[in-house]
Order: C-alpha cells, then structure tokens, then sequence
C-alpha cells in the first residue's frame, strides 16, 4: 500500500484530505455537504476494495483518515 512506510508519502490522500479539510471551512453549505460525501463514498470504496481487507490494512485507512473525524 503506498505510504506505508513513514518516510513515504501518500500525495494524493494528503492533497485529498486538504481539500475535503478546507471545504469544510467554507460558508455554503452544499459545498460542505458534498466534502462529507466523498469522505463517505471513500471510506466505502476501500471498504469493499479486496486489496484492503486486511486488519492492517484497514487500520491504515483508519489512522489515514482519522483527522477528518472532528470535522
């Protein structure tokens, strides 16, 4: 999986995860609500995705995203 490995970096998740962080910030509301969809629709892909299902794996994902929580 990449960025497993602490010196690598997951690009694509981080410019994501900046994203969906600074459109939550904004003040429109449909903006926000489609931010929590595709967190959500994420999520759920690599749910299902056979690649991720192991207990590591999905831990990963879970620490990945975790930030997005308190949002």
């Amino acid at each position: 999986m990449p960025g497993r490995d602490p010196s690598d970096r997951n690009y694509l998740s981080s410019v994501l995860i900046q994203e969906i962080f600074l459109t939550w910030d904004h003040d429109d509301l449909s903006l926000r609500a489609n931010a929590a969809r595709i967190l959500v629709v994420l999520l759920c892909k690599h749910e299902f995705d056979a690649r991720y299902q192991k207990p590591e794996d999905k831990l990963y994902i879970a620490q990945l995203y975790f930030p997005l929580i308190g949002q």
